[in-house]
């Protein structure tokens, strides 16, 4: 068992992880704007070791988590990719949350506008899916040439 760690460790620590984080998010953000398309957020996901240990299906986890998040412009901020970290982190310890719900603009909308925003979202998450493969099988690609 280890030791309880005292309340400036626990910053510190998820200071470092944060700091992990946005590295390799930043790795993503080819234009450096402050975000990334919502089509790479598996690739980077899977980048940071999230996806393996999802019990909810990934296309699912990512398009809940579209619905909760509302972009103009199809972009991630980093605090908003935060969001998904957490969750996915929770997910994987078998920590159900609750979801924030859906996105602001949806509240109060018909059922049918409602369902729409949901077939989008999961269009959305089956095409970072989709991504997320191809990128997969380039880098095997690659290391396979370098061999």
């Amino acid at each position: 068992k280890m030791p309880p760690i005292n309340y400036e460790e626990a910053i510190r620590i998820a200071e470092e992880r944060e700091a992990s984080v946005k590295r390799i998010f930043k790795q993503y953000d080819h234009d450096n704007l402050g975000g990334v398309d919502e089509e790479e957020v598996m690739c980077l996901m899977e980048e940071l070791g999230l996806l393996k240990n999802l019990k909810t299906n990934k296309v699912n986890f990512i398009a809940q988590k579209f619905m909760e998040h509302e972009t103009e412009d199809s972009m991630l901020s980093f605090e908003e990719f935060k969001q998904f970290f957490n969750a996915a982190k929770d997910d994987a310890a078998g920590r159900t949350r609750q979801a924030s719900g859906m996105r602001a603009s949806l509240r109060g909308e018909s059922g049918l506008r409602i369902k729409l925003a949901e077939e989008r979202a999961k269009k959305k998450a089956e095409e970072a899916e989709r991504i997320r493969q191809q990128n997969l099988e380039m880098k095997r690609r690659i290391a396979a040439q370098n061999k």
